[in-house]
C-alpha cells in the first residue's frame, strides 16, 4: 500500500469508533498523510474534530496518547449508527 497517497476517513464520533483507532493507532501512524474525520451532525457542541495519526504520533508521548484523544473525542457528543439513523429519520 502506498504510504504517501492522501487518505480520509470519516467515522461517527462513538466510542466503538474510538476505541478501534486507539487499538490499531500503531498502524495508521506509517500513513503519511491519513487523516480521521470523527463527527456528529447533530452535536451540540462541536460537530467534528480531526486528526492525522503520523502527526499526532510525532508529536505526543506515547504515555499521554489515548488521554489527549479522549480530550478531543469529548469535544462532540458521541453517537452511534443507531441513534444518527434515528435522527435522520425524524427530520
Amino acid at each position: 500500500m502506498d504510504v504517501e497517497k492522501h487518505i480520509s476517513l470519516v467515522i461517527f464520533n462513538s466510542k466503538n469508533n474510538f476505541n478501534a483507532v486507539v487499538d490499531n493507532w500503531k498502524k495508521f501512524i506509517n500513513f503519511k498523510y491519513f487523516n480521521i474525520y470523527f463527527v456528529n451532525p447533530f452535536s451540540q457542541l462541536d460537530k467534528k474534530w480531526i486528526i492525522y495519526p503520523h502527526t499526532h504520533n510525532r508529536i505526543c508521548e506515547e504515555s499521554s496518547l489515548k488521554l489527549g484523544l479522549k480530550s478531543m473525542f469529548e469535544m462532540v457528543e458521541p453517537i452511534g449508527e443507531e441513534l444518527a439513523s434515528a435522527r435522520v429519520n425524524l427530520q
